[in-house]
């Protein structure tokens, strides 16, 4: 190794990458302060790419011999593409701080046995097999063969060969291992497998970024009976599942529509309210109803701009912070007064004020008012407010 990529300075960058994630706050607990110290990101990692002027930079990579400048690129904590297919990316190393937010809310402990879909580089699995204190109670699970021989390659090489690695299709989970006390999906997903729900053990917990008006937020699903129950504990943002889940509009018409043909002032409600939260602000609370009652809504600019658009034409009646603006002619914006109206009616419901519940055939009951069902092929959601 060269004078940085020693033993010694090695050590320094990972604990350093830990420490601001510490201060940052997405590591809160001791025990995933120590899962990060103990885990090398830069053993992860072989050829990567990042993004320059909406491009994918290749970076030659050897983590036995790595250069100073690159574990400096590694141990910042961005998200690094390893893997694309026809320019598009199917597999990386995630936003570290997303991976230790979405640690911290998954609450695994001694002892538990977790399956993970989605295992990228190997390197989430590595710091799961830390918490759990046992690396044999870890399956990981994923859909390319290339990506499933280097994460394996990667966890013997930085000292975990006995976490359970198979290339399979997410979708169907992994029926051998189960029952699981934890489920983490690390890709996004249109919605929820029956296979996870089946394999979910009776006081287990999934954490899952379920896709949702153009966005991924992370819903917590359990059980509540014979019912599985969710909340959206946080955001994230991920490449689409592959496999039987996968779905072609998930990455929707992002930025193509037409020419700005007027523009309103936002409506009082959603005004930008200084230092709250994105998740408990008001304009992520209309985001997520416009979502449960529209299937034509979408992010328009990412990340904090959305709306209506129109799949045929890529009109769009779009919130983006201080205005309202209008592509194209259409009656969108109609459209998005009369949710905005309803939404207003109902007393501004924040994200987390919503309960969404799973729901496999049969027919719904009378709902109420403030309830609202959106189908998928597997389940059909059930969207109530409880405040």
């Amino acid at each position: 190794m060269q004078s940085d990529g020693d033993e010694a300075g090695v050590i320094r960058y990972v604990d350093s990458h830990a420490n601001r994630l510490r201060e940052a706050g997405a590591v809160r607990s001791q025990r995933l302060e120590e899962a990060f110290r103990r885990v090398p990101r830069h053993l992860f990692v072989g050829t990567f790419y990042v993004e320059r002027d909406d491009e994918y930079l290749r970076i030659e990579y050897d983590p036995s011999s790595p250069k100073p400048e690159q574990l400096e690129t590694i141990y910042s904590g961005v998200p690094l593409v390893t893997h694309l297919r026809n320019g598009r990316p199917t597999s990386s190393s995630s936003d570290s701080g997303l991976v230790a937010r979405m640690l911290e809310l998954l609450q695994v402990g001694p002892g538990m046995k977790v399956l993970e879909i989605g295992t990228g580089t190997g390197y989430n699995a590595a710091l799961l097999a830390c918490l759990t204190g046992d690396e044999s109670l870890v399956t990981t699970v994923d859909y390319q063969e290339d990506v499933v021989s280097q994460s394996r390659e990667s966890l013997a090489k930085a000292g975990f060969p006995g976490i359970r690695v198979v290339c399979a299709d997410g979708f169907c989970g992994d029926a051998a291992a189960s029952p699981y006390d934890r489920i983490i999906v690390t890709v996004g997903c249109p919605e929820i497998s029956p296979h996870w729900a089946e394999q979910l053990g009776p006081l287990g917990l999934m954490l899952i970024p379920l896709r949702h008006g153009g966005m991924n937020p992370l819903v917590a699903v359990s059980r509540s009976g014979n019912d599985l129950i969710g909340k959206v504990v946080g955001t994230s943002g991920f490449m689409a599942i592959q496999g039987e889940l996968a779905d072609s509009s998930y990455y929707g018409p992002e930025g193509k529509y037409g020419g700005v043909v007027g523009e309103l002032p936002v409506w009082t409600d959603l005004r930008e309210e200084a230092g709250t939260e994105w998740l408990h602000s008001r304009h992520a609370g209309f985001w997520f109803h416009l979502g449960v009652r529209d299937r034509r809504a979408q992010i328009t600019r990412w990340p904090a701009s959305f709306g209506l658009v129109d799949p045929a034409s890529h009109r769009a009646a779009s919130v983006e912070r201080n205005r309202i603006v209008r592509y194209g002619e259409s009656d969108l914006l109609e459209d998005l007064s009369r949710y905005h109206e309803e939404w207003s009616r109902l007393g501004t419901p924040r994200i987390p004020d919503y309960t969404l519940r799973f729901l496999r055939g049969g027919d719904s009951d009378t709902l109420a008012a403030d309830h609202w069902i959106v189908q998928h092929r597997y389940y059909k959601v059930v969207f109530s407010l409880e405040r």
